[in-house]
């Protein structure tokens, strides 16, 4: 119990330094900047993700705050995973980018379907495999079953995946279950590694956000996760560009 209140005051404090103190060290930095060390033009990533005060800190790396014309911001609000109400900027002129340039016909289909959408493609994305959806008793076999597919991926007998090229995402709380090698394949939790080639990553879909791989491995765990919404399982299904299998362990409690 003590470890679970450390946790959630952990998260709190965290929670605070990312929502209040980090906007208020940027305005408190572009203070303090001369003017020819700000931009003309700023683009924003992941704009679902703000809140009005990272809004307003970001005014003071503007050299012109009166003059943004080249102010850009790329949101999806079925991405909005931390539960924010949407702080968009009321003054942007919006645009909706309607196709799909990343996943596979199948994979897009399938990433849709969790949050009830329509979904585009582009005009040659390849039609891929459907995603494998298989149910499991514990987190023990999840882990097995998902180095066997990995280890089938990436078996050089069979001119398989390189290592970069494949990630696992598993449940944090069951960090000491994560594997150190799968059979002969290294195993990282180090991006750089990773995008090396020196190893397959194994890693959380949270700290994969906004990033893309061609295989991904899911091993989804209500016993060892919190965050099962739907946003969360379109977020982690949707970074496979080609292939992806999801181990779905069934609850143990009662």
């Amino acid at each position: 119990v003590f470890g679970e209140l450390l946790t959630d005051k952990t998260k709190k404090l965290d929670d605070q330094f990312w929502l209040e103190e980090a906007p208020e060290k940027l305005m408190q930095a572009t203070d303090i900047l001369d003017e020819s060390e700000k931009f003309d033009a700023i683009v924003v990533d992941e704009g679902q993700d703000f809140n009005e005060l990272w809004w307003a800190s970001l005014q003071g790396m503007f050299k012109n705050p009166n003059n943004m014309e080249a102010y850009y911001v790329f949101f999806d609000p079925n991405q909005n995973i931390f539960n924010l109400e949407p702080t968009i900027p009321s003054d942007f002129q919006l645009y909706t980018l309607e196709d799909n340039c990343r996943n596979t016909v199948k994979i897009a289909e399938h990433c849709a379907g969790i949050i009830g959408k329509n979904y585009g493609v582009i005009d040659n994305a390849p039609i891929g495999e459907k995603p494998k959806i298989i149910k499991l008793k514990s987190i023990e076999e999840a882990f097995l079953k998902g180095f066997e597919e990995i280890g089938h991926w990436c078996s050089f007998a069979k001119g398989g995946l390189n290592w970069k090229q494949v990630v696992m995402f598993a449940p944090y709380k069951c960090i000491n279950k994560w594997p150190e090698k799968i059979k002969n394949i290294p195993v990282t939790k180090d991006f750089d590694r990773w995008r090396d080639g020196k190893g397959v990553l194994i890693t959380t879909w949270g700290k994969f956000k906004g990033l893309e791989a061609d295989a991904i491995v899911i091993i989804e765990s209500p016993d060892h996760q919190d965050n099962l919404t739907n946003a969360n399982l379109y977020v982690s299904r949707s970074r496979a560009k080609y292939v992806l299998t999801v181990f779905q362990v069934e609850s143990q409690k009662f």
